[in-house]
């Protein structure tokens, strides 16, 4: 039981580390992005007001969420569905 409960500790850190390392990848070679990323953080800072950050802040990052959403487009974390049709499906007819 120990070890099942380390493979899914494992695997769970593991999507979350390589989603954050494509993250950082696409901002390197964007700096656009990551100039706009810079930007709203100063934003989110002055409106904090020198108080610790919330959950409920986290909706501030607009532009941040964006950025993280395609990462997840253009590097799925689980590329792979697997879907079976009960029965024929045609389009275009």
């Amino acid at each position: 039981m120990f070890q099942l409960t380390n493979l899914f500790s494992f695997q769970g850190t593991d999507t979350v580390v390589g989603t954050i390392g494509f993250c950082l990848e696409m901002l390197a070679i964007s700096p656009e992005a990551q100039k706009k990323v810079f930007e709203e953080d100063k934003i989110v800072q002055e409106n904090l007001k020198g108080r610790e950050m919330t959950y409920d802040d986290l909706h501030q990052y607009q532009y941040l969420e964006k950025v993280i959403n395609e990462t997840h487009r253009l590097f799925p974390v689980a590329p792979l569905v697997s879907r079976k049709l009960s029965e024929d499906t045609y389009f275009g007819k």
